[in-house]
């Protein structure tokens, strides 16, 4: 199973994010965990994947082909066999990386969750409360 976790670099409910992804991972044996190494959300989640004994792959962007450096690194996440998504907003912040991954993700048609903060919302719920989406 590959799941990719997008979400605000002011993500910091480590508990919350580490109890949603073991739920995410349910029974399976074979876990991978794709995230794009930034702070808060992504490096959080490649520490409770060390945690279970999952595989990591981190995609950094590339910031030196400037600001779509975020987007193309959300792209190549997303091509990698994604299996569900997690995206974790923060109420306190712009969430852009995370907003970018999610409408892409939908469009794709990739299995995802969302969360704000420290609870578990549907994406219509989500698209009231993260301005804009």
């Amino acid at each position: 199973m590959r799941i990719m976790v997008s979400g605000s670099r002011e993500y910091s409910d480590y508990e919350y994010l580490r109890s949603m992804l073991e739920d995410a991972a349910g029974t399976a044996r074979d876990v991978t965990v794709v995230h794009g190494d930034a702070r808060g959300a992504d490096r959080l989640s490649g520490r409770a994947a060390d945690e279970y004994g999952f595989k990591v792959e981190k995609y950094p962007a590339d910031w030196s082909i400037g600001n779509r450096a975020g987007a193309v690194r959300n792209s190549e996440m997303l091509a990698q066999n994604i299996d569900c998504v997690l995206f974790f907003f923060f109420s306190g912040s712009a969430n852009a990386g995370t907003r970018d991954a999610a409408k892409k993700a939908i469009r794709m048609e990739v299995p995802s969750r969302y969360f704000i903060d420290a609870e578990e919302f549907s994406l219509s719920e989500v698209k009231k409360r993260i301005r804009p989406f």
